[in-house]
C-alpha cells in the first residue's frame, strides 16, 4: 500500500478521477453520508480494471519489484496477488468508512 498510495491515491488525482473537484459548495455543511460516499467512491477506483492494471504495471517496475532481490519472482507475485488484494483493500475502505470519516474529518463526521 505504501508503494501505491503516493502515486494512485494522490488527493488531486482522486479529485479529478471522481469528478469531485469543486463539486461541493463552500456554503453547505459536509455530512456523514457525504464523507462515506466519498470513501466508497475511492474504493470503487481501487477496483476499476484499468486502475488495477496500472497498479500492477507500476509495482512490477520501479514502484516495487525493481528494488527486490528477485525482480522476476516479484513481478509474478504482483501479477498473481494484486487482482485479489485490491478488492480486499476496497472492501476494508467501505466497511471502515464511518470510522475513517470520524477520525480524519475536522468536523468529526460519523462520530
Amino acid at each position: 500500500a505504501r508503494a501505491v498510495y503516493p502515486v494512485f491515491l494522490d488527493g488531486a488525482k482522486v479529485c479529478v478521477d471522481l469528478g469531485a473537484c469543486g463539486a461541493k459548495s463552500f456554503l453547505s455543511e459536509e455530512t456523514c453520508d457525504d464523507c462515506t460516499a466519498g470513501v466508497n467512491a475511492i474504493a470503487g477506483l481501487a477496483v476499476m480494471r484499468e486502475n488495477v492494471l496500472e497498479v500492477i504495471e507500476y509495482l512490477k517496475g520501479d514502484g516495487y519489484c525493481a528494488g527486490s532481490a528477485d525482480p522476476a519472482y516479484c513481478q509474478g507475485a504482483v501479477e498473481q496477488t494484486m487482482p485479489y488484494a485490491l478488492p480486499v483493500l476496497a472492501e476494508s475502505l467501505i466497511v471502515g468508512a464511518p470510522q475513517y470519516c470520524c477520525n480524519l474529518s475536522d468536523a468529526g463526521l460519523c462520530c
